[in-house]
């Protein structure tokens, strides 16, 4: 009797355990729906080399549009053009903007161009995310594989993206850290990916890494490629293309300027020693709470500090939060800073530039985000490259 007690104690507990779980289990699946923007068929797969590239074999969507990504994860439309030794090859290596965010495939730049002249193959090796590190590192692996002709570059915005200290700059140690720890968290994620208590404690720790960095100040950020070393990769793609007998265009973007407006203004307002203007268009620029917010935080303390506010400029340095993400935070430099070392590079190295931020200023509503563009500035720089390719195939000297 005692015994048949006892077992019934155990199995009690057991079974009370057991709902116990369920219910938490229950309330973490619903947890994890609620915050998690986890997508189980990434397009891209991590690279101690490059960092990440396209996932072989993919089809899905890609911020926001379908693509089809190849065996080889070559964009699957230009797939027949990689061995085409008939035509002129031509590689375009850039950042979102290249790869097309938010368009279809055939409504990118690059597709289009394809279309409007027919003696040329142009083949997309852009990734949404990358540096003109990443760009560089890009021509090395394809440029012996696919013999191009030209090149067309094209890098600004996630090199002057924020990371919180030194070991998140673009490096190669970076990528390769970076790569160990997501294989050993593919290991964890196979043992427990059944468990949404896991899985929102996965989601909750991570979450607590963007946040709770408390009293960061914004000068205390590194840009993903400063100044500098964005310069030296510039020169890096260039003197590589000249080894390798390859014409290059360096291809010119800017923010979307609707965005930057309050920011640009009180930059404005700043050279000219207006400081009022200047704090007051700042404030604007900080609290619209868009890609800018970081950068105009820094030159809201800049007028402070002009003015002898200094405690009111270590309080506009002060971040609420930090974003934090494999393509890095809010961008810390302003997009004519690297456009004029693009355009000293280009002129140093004989390179042609085409610059099409100015062409999509014409008519800014094209963009549709803080920097990307809608088809129609899509087909504007087509049109643009086109004029600059057409060129440059014409001329007898080999390209």
């Amino acid at each position: 009797m005692w015994r048949s007690n006892e077992i019934k104690k155990y199995l009690l507990g057991l079974l009370s355990f057991i709902v116990a779980f369920l219910f938490i289990e229950g309330l973490a699946r619903i947890g994890y729906t609620l915050i998690s923007n986890d997508n189980p068929d990434e397009w891209f797969i991590y690279s101690s080399e490059l960092g990440w590239e396209r996932k072989p074999d993919f089809r899905g969507p890609v911020y926001g549009s379908r693509r089809v990504f190849d065996s080889n994860g070559f964009i699957a439309a230009d797939t027949e053009q990689i061995t085409d030794t008939k035509k002129n090859k031509i590689i375009f290596i850039g950042d979102s903007n290249t790869f097309g965010n938010g368009v279809p495939t055939d409504s990118t730049f690059v597709e289009v161009l394809d279309d409007m002249l027919p003696n040329i193959s142009a083949i997309n090796l852009a990734v949404p995310g990358y540096t003109s590190y990443q760009g560089y590192k890009t021509l090395l692996k394809y440029v012996p594989e696919l013999s191009p002709d030209i090149a067309v570059v094209s890098f600004n915005f996630n090199d002057r993206r924020y990371v919180v200290d030194e070991d998140y700059v673009d490096s190669e140690s970076k990528f390769q850290r970076e790569k160990t720890a997501k294989s050993r968290q593919e290991i964890l994620d196979k043992l427990y990916s059944n468990l949404y208590i896991y899985r929102l404690m996965s989601s909750l720790f991570e979450k607590s890494n963007e946040t709770n960095l408390d009293k960061l100040k914004a000068t205390t950020l590194k840009a993903r490629v400063g100044p500098e070393d964005y310069r030296d990769n510039l020169i890096k793609i260039a003197e590589f293309a000249k080894n390798q007998k390859l014409s290059v265009i360096f291809m010119i973007l800017k923010d979307n300027p609707i965005e930057t407006e309050y920011l640009k203004r009180g930059i404005k307002f700043l050279e000219n020693s207006q400081h009022e203007l200047a704090i007051e268009a700042l404030k604007m620029g900080v609290r619209k709470n868009n890609g800018f917010s970081s950068l105009s935080r820094l030159y809201l303390a800049k007028a402070y500090r002009e003015i002898g506010l200094s405690g009111e400029a270590e309080d506009a340095l002060t971040l609420k939060t930090i974003h934090r993400s494999f393509q890095g935070g809010q961008p810390i430099y302003l997009d004519t800073e690297y456009n004029k070392i693009m355009r000293e590079v280009a002129q140093q190295y004989n390179i042609e530039i085409v610059d099409a931020g100015r062409v999509l200023d014409e008519n800014y509503y094209d963009y549709f985000d803080i920097c990307h563009f809608d088809q129609n500035g899509h087909q504007r720089v087509a049109y643009l490259l086109a004029e600059q390719l057409s060129k440059m195939l014409s001329k007898d000297k080999p390209i």
